[in-house]
């Protein structure tokens, strides 16, 4: 029973992130308008689960 609540909670943060990094994505390559409410909602969104993210991508692989 727990095995099986653990393993719906890590699904569902998996597709959390998933549709945080297609919403970042559809905004940073401009297929949603970054200005219409959409895509200020998809920004405010991801951005806050992305930065973590990129700040340790940036640091382990550093700035080119």
């Amino acid at each position: 029973m727990l095995l099986t609540v653990i393993r719906y909670a890590v699904f569902a943060v998996l597709v959390l992130c998933t549709l945080a990094a297609l919403g970042s994505w559809l905004v940073r390559t401009r297929r949603v308008n970054p200005f219409k409410p959409l895509g200020r909602f998809l920004k405010q969104s991801s951005e806050p689960l992305i930065r973590p993210v990129e700040a340790r991508v940036y640091r382990w692989v550093g700035i080119r």
